[in-house]
């Protein structure tokens, strides 16, 4: 994917641009309870992905289908208990044999802040440290999908950030170049250079 050419970007927009139009949904407004009080409404709970297998006829495996399927295996613990994100994170470094110098400095994190995730079991990363981290390390969608949940994340459907990420780890794309170029044109910041 690192030599895409003009007509490769273009299908791969307008793939995009396709599954951004069949899974966005914008964020719900608060909405006032029987008892008066506000409550927001979750895009991605439960009822509303139940409702979504429901609604897909049962014959047809879509691509819908599938990752509900996936959402549901990870909220069942996928991770032993007491495995925290970075504990998850260098098991998958090991795992995959990945060089942890060449990950941080191929998606532009400081030697400090690697070595912060490293020595504190307890980091919490943002949730675009976590993408960068999955998108560097090439991990599939199941995986992200585990280390997003031991960093407390999920993947919104209100997000065009989500959705862009989720799509190119879909696609096994990870091009941080044409991933920051569709997160512009969708005018989300860039995960790894500056607008």
């Amino acid at each position: 994917m690192n030599q895409m050419n003009i007509f490769d970007k273009k299908a791969l927009k307008q793939l995009l641009e396709r599954y951004i139009r069949a899974y966005y949904k914008p964020e719900r407004l608060e909405t006032p309870s029987i008892k008066g009080e506000n409550f927001s409404h979750e895009l991605f709970n439960d009822e509303d992905l139940n409702a979504d297998q429901e609604s897909v006829p049962a014959k047809k495996e879509t691509k819908n289908n599938q990752f509900l399927n996936l959402y549901h295996s990870v909220k069942s613990p996928l991770l032993p208990r007491g495995k925290s994100f970075s504990e998850l994170l260098f098991h998958l470094l090991d795992e995959k044999n990945i060089d942890e110098v060449d990950l941080y400095q191929s998606i532009g994190m400081s030697r400090t802040h690697f070595s912060k995730i490293r020595s504190n079991i307890h980091y919490q990363p943002t949730k675009e440290t976590v993408f960068r981290l999955a998108i560097g390390m090439k991990l599939n969608l199941e995986e992200t999908l585990k280390v997003l949940s031991a960093a407390g994340f999920s993947f919104k459907l209100s997000s065009y950030l989500d959705l862009v990420v989720r799509w190119a780890l879909e696609q096994s794309i990870y091009s941080q170049q044409f991933i920051d170029e569709m997160l512009i044109d969708y005018q989300e910041n860039p995960l790894f250079s500056t607008k």
